[in-house]
């Protein structure tokens, strides 16, 4: 008798094509259609409704209002501290009522058309991208659906509410140890499963590419490329990336032989791309590009032979280190979060801790070119755990397990 088609439903709030959206476009990709049937809903403008149209997977809009922009300087909630008791105080006792209310109103018309969905297309696993604040209006919907949530963000808020919340999932993924370390904490409960965010085995360095962005760029191969790409927020470190580089072009062999590729969009109404850009102005026209965003991730990261992560806060992963690694750009990352999981210091890239190390790494890396070979060859050719279809044989025996199947 053949499997049982399981068909799920996955939930993304995001109304932008972030790298959580990408993760969970490319585990859809490689789903064995078979066994699993897909279907998508998400803020109505995110750019996956569209790729899902075009790749023949039922996609709905979801009436969402998105994620609150960042405030530069506003403070913060308090994050999980790995091995922190979790002690909620009497107050969140006393208002959880009120936010589960709150959530309940607020949240009533996409809980609506979920339950439709859900109906309309007999849904066995609800399976909810992000964290459990970013999917709280899930949460409400009454039924006997299984939920997978799958946590690709830390640091991750406190509070009762969001372990409440957590507590409903049938199983919790986390996209790598530190996560799931953070969401133990976080959400008062016990997390087995960490399945590393997927990357496709077509992702991969492309010569071409390499010499069509060089030649868009005007910068000759004989250039040593540091490049960074990504949003333009603070936290990502743009502007340490650029003082970095701008310090050490006081040396003008340095600043002769190399050149600064910025490629990214600003993620909030806030001036820090203004500001970074203001950062470059002293060096000669053409030493520091800073480029739109391209769809041709792959094509950028093999024109890059230095990737910089000079990070602020804890990274919950790291796509941009192995999609790095796969198109032989040597990353230069600090050891904030799940950096270490992903970069063996010296071996497939360089591990730093503050700004003085980034810049020797920067210049150790520009003084011996076979160094970046090797490490280069060492990180395309240690990415098998990332492996696409990997990781959605991981997820897909989730699914079964979830299911008793």
């Amino acid at each position: 008798m053949p499997n049982k088609l399981i068909n799920v439903l996955f939930v993304e709030a995001p109304p932008e094509l972030y790298g959580s959206s990408r993760s969970l476009q490319t585990l859809i990709m490689n789903l064995d259609r078979s066994e699993i049937r897909p279907v998508l809903a998400c803020n109505e403008h995110n750019e996956l409704l569209n790729w899902a149209n075009l790749n023949g997977i039922r996609s709905y809009p979801l009436s969402l209002p998105g994620l609150p922009p960042e405030v530069p300087g506003k403070r913060r909630m308090s994050y999980a501290v790995s091995n922190a008791p979790f002690e909620p105080g009497l107050s969140e006792w006393l208002f959880l009522p009120v936010r589960e209310f709150r959530d309940r109103l607020k949240f009533r018309g996409v809980r609506d058309e979920l339950s439709k969905i859900m109906s309309t297309e007999k849904i066995d696993i609800l399976h909810l991208n992000n964290q459990v604040s970013s999917n709280r209006f899930a949460y409400n919907i009454d039924g006997s659906v299984e939920i997978v949530q799958h946590v690709r963000d830390a640091p991750l808020s406190r509070s009762l509410h969001a372990s409440k919340l957590a507590s409903r999932a049938n199983r919790i993924i986390a996209i790598s140890r530190y996560v799931r370390d953070e969401a133990t904490v976080a959400y008062n409960r016990s997390i087995s499963d960490v399945v590393f965010n997927p990357l496709d085995r077509e992702f991969r360095y492309s010569q071409r590419k390499r010499n069509d962005w060089r030649t868009r760029w005007r910068i000759e191969e004989d250039k040593l490329v540091f490049g960074q790409a990504g949003r333009f927020v603070d936290w990502k470190g743009v502007d340490t990336a650029i003082k970095a580089y701008t310090k050490l072009c006081a040396d003008t062999s340095f600043m002769e032989t190399t050149r600064l590729v910025l490629v990214g969009a600003p993620a909030d109404e806030t001036d820090y791309l203004a500001q970074c850009k203001c950062l470059a102005e002293g060096l000669p026209s053409g030493q520091v590009r800073i480029e739109p965003f391209s769809d041709d991730v792959m094509g950028i990261f093999s024109a890059f032979d230095v990737t910089l992560h000079p990070i602020k806060k804890p990274e919950a992963f790291g796509r941009v280190i192995i999609e790095s690694m796969a198109c032989r750009a040597v990353p230069i990352a600090r050891n904030l979060g799940a950096i270490k999981e992903l970069i063996k210091h010296k071996q497939n890239g360089l591990l730093i801790d503050d700004f003085e190390e980034l810049c020797e790494g920067m210049l150790e890396l520009w003084r011996d070119r076979d160094a970046v070979r090797k490490l280069a060859e060492c990180g395309a050719s240690s990415l098998d755990v990332f492996d696409a279809s990997f990781v959605a044989r991981q997820v897909e025996n989730i699914y079964r397990e979830v299911l008793y199947i």
